[in-house]
């Protein structure tokens, strides 16, 4: 594979189809995940103002009355205010740091797998590593998913399969495994 291929980067086909991809000291990152600040923020609001409603009611029910003092109240809904300022502060923080990221590393000819879908670390791949892509599909009684996973060999000649990616959307996946694929160099087959 040539350097040129990864020295420009085409972006524009990945945000047409919702893929965050951009450049970053010479790398380029690619979001694998979009669950913004502002959505764990949400999320952490409704569950805690829930949680703090049903105690609240069941300390109410308690006493035999339904009201309840007025400061309270007010620290209650402080207290589930700065649980969702927290939640989106470390979601920022998250995305900041490229934590969920995978990273083509122009520097280092490998890619860096970020920690999901049971990675407790990073994976680095050399690019020469890799044999092809493989896009999976996976049926259950709710939903219909499509896996990308990357087939690498390891420097004993072993092959592993490690997963990129977990989305609902056919598009979105082919996009994404031909785009990555032609960087790579690697051919991409469905199963």
């Amino acid at each position: 594979m040539s350097d040129a291929a990864l020295q420009l980067p085409t972006f524009g086909k990945l945000r047409e189809i919702g893929i965050d991809a951009f450049e970053r000291d010479g790398n380029v990152h690619i979001r694998l995940r979009r669950f913004s600040p502002l959505t764990a923020g949400l999320l952490t609001l409704a569950v805690a103002l829930f949680l703090l409603a049903f105690s609240i009611a069941a300390y109410s029910m308690t006493r035999k009355k339904l009201t309840f003092p007025l400061p309270v109240l007010q620290a209650s809904g402080v207290i589930a205010s700065l649980c969702a300022v927290v939640a989106a502060r470390r979601r920022r923080a998250v995305i900041l740091r490229g934590d969920e990221d995978l990273v083509l590393d122009q520097n280092m000819s490998s890619l860096v797998l970020p920690e999901l879908y049971g990675r407790g670390h990073r994976v680095i791949v050399p690019f020469d590593s890799v044999v092809e892509l493989r896009i999976m599909h996976t049926q259950t009684d709710l939903k219909q998913q499509r896996s990308l996973l990357i087939i690498r060999r390891d420097s004993f000649g072993a092959v592993h399969a490690e997963t990129l990616t977990r989305w609902k959307d056919e598009q979105k996946t082919n996009a994404f495994a031909q785009w990555l694929a032609a960087r790579l160099g690697v051919a991409v087959k469905q199963s």
